[in-house]
């Protein structure tokens, strides 16, 4: 069976962890995190397990790109 792109897109989703939050520069305490995510003003994570948190990186990306537009606007 071949594979379209939007299903090769969807099989290879990437998800970030905590440090991986930070090492794109998302330096926010996990307390201000949840919050904001909460509020609906970060991507809401998936449970990976009962301990572990991740992040869509496309949900992410989009976040980051939002907000260096609204930078760029002041």
């Amino acid at each position: 069976m071949v594979m379209s792109a939007k299903q090769k897109k969807k099989a290879t989703k990437r998800f970030l962890s905590w440090n991986d939050l930070r090492a794109l520069g998302i330096t926010y305490h996990s307390n201000h995190l949840r919050r904001m995510w909460s509020d609906g003003r970060f991507p809401r994570p998936v449970h990976m397990s009962p301990r572990k948190l991740a992040w869509e990186a496309d949900a992410v990306d989009a976040w980051l790109t939002d907000k260096l537009k609204q930078a760029n606007r002041t």
